[in-house]
């Protein structure tokens, strides 16, 4: 976001807390719609497609009526969502505005068929335990 957009985004600039996030957003909508590379970050598409080919041989792999758990960021869960619910790369932006840290979200397999079952549920935590990017 800093180098798009020339100003300080860090946790301690001076700009506030929401503004920084719209800059953040930002950036994430240009890298995902492919105008904007983000350091350290493979291209959107690349990114998608390994996200994709994780998940496809989870499923392929996992026993019927196992269950899985996968500790990660709001990033991954962005893109099994743009992937779960047939969205396009530029959502990934939006779905991780509104991730929770901690939270947990749900995803039913069965072969190819994939579907959501809980997004984004951080019941578990205590209110001030609540955090996001």
């Amino acid at each position: 976001a800093e180098a798009l957009f020339d100003v300080p985004v860090h946790s301690d600039s001076e700009l506030p807390r929401r503004q920084r996030l719209e800059y953040y957003l930002a950036t994430i909508e240009r890298w995902a719609a492919g105008d904007a590379a983000i350091e350290d970050t493979p291209p959107a598409d690349d990114f998608l497609t390994s996200i994709d080919r994780w998940l496809t041989s989870l499923a392929a792999e996992s026993p019927s009526g196992s269950r899985v758990l996968a500790v990660t960021s709001a990033g991954v869960i962005a893109a099994l969502m743009c992937r779960v619910l047939n969205l396009p790369a530029k959502e990934i932006a939006n779905l991780m505005g509104v991730s929770d840290n901690g939270s947990l979200t749900t995803i039913l397999f069965s072969g190819k068929r994939l579907s959501l079952q809980g997004f984004n549920a951080s019941g578990h935590l205590a209110r001030d335990n609540l955090s996001a990017i």
